[in-house]
């Protein structure tokens, strides 16, 4: 329902690949303790002070607040090395984490290598608290729309969420 996934190895419903890393603050970050607190928002974006990627990061970034009360998680990756993404939250004070992955192991894990293989592909997966894409939202121009397919999404799954809790006291009640 939440996905422009086509093209992509990874579907909705997929197992996603369990990750760790150290984010550009030193903290080591990794997906299944992410995932405990609720949905983590993973975002590829092909390069750090780019426009199309500074607006893509800057749009996580002023819905992040958000995200959070929705019990969700952002956290970006790119190439790039991690004193260019401390430069970069710093200078668009990003609140969430951003990963390097200069060996390449994330992008290639979960298939967002450009053909032409020097950058990622900038695609969003939404990855639930059992492991399991939820979302994947891929679009190259139109950079803000990842956060708006996002949002839709959380809203889908905190009614999922809502209606799941209400059929558990039915069967309690009865």
């Amino acid at each position: 329902m939440f996905a422009h996934d086509w093209m992509f190895v990874l579907k909705v419903g997929d197992p996603a690949p369990a990750f760790s890393g150290t984010d550009h603050r030193g903290r080591h970050v990794a997906i299944p303790d992410l995932v405990r607190a609720g949905p983590v928002i993973l975002y590829f974006y092909p390069k750090s002070f780019a426009l199309a990627c500074t607006s893509q990061t800057c749009s996580y970034r002023d819905a992040y607040l958000e995200f959070k009360a929705m019990g969700a998680e952002v956290v970006g990756v790119s190439l790039d090395p991690a004193s260019q993404h401390r430069d970069f939250a710093s200078e668009f004070r990003v609140p969430f984490s951003l990963l390097s992955d200069s060996e390449k192991s994330l992008v290639t894990r979960f298939d967002v290598m450009h053909f032409h293989k020097l950058f990622p592909k900038r695609v969003t997966y939404v990855i639930d608290k059992s492991m399991t894409v939820r979302g994947v939202f891929h679009h190259e121009i139109n950079v803000t729309k990842h956060v708006k397919e996002v949002r839709a999404l959380l809203e889908a799954l905190q009614e999922e969420r809502r209606r799941e809790n209400e059929e558990v006291l039915k069967r309690l009640r009865a």
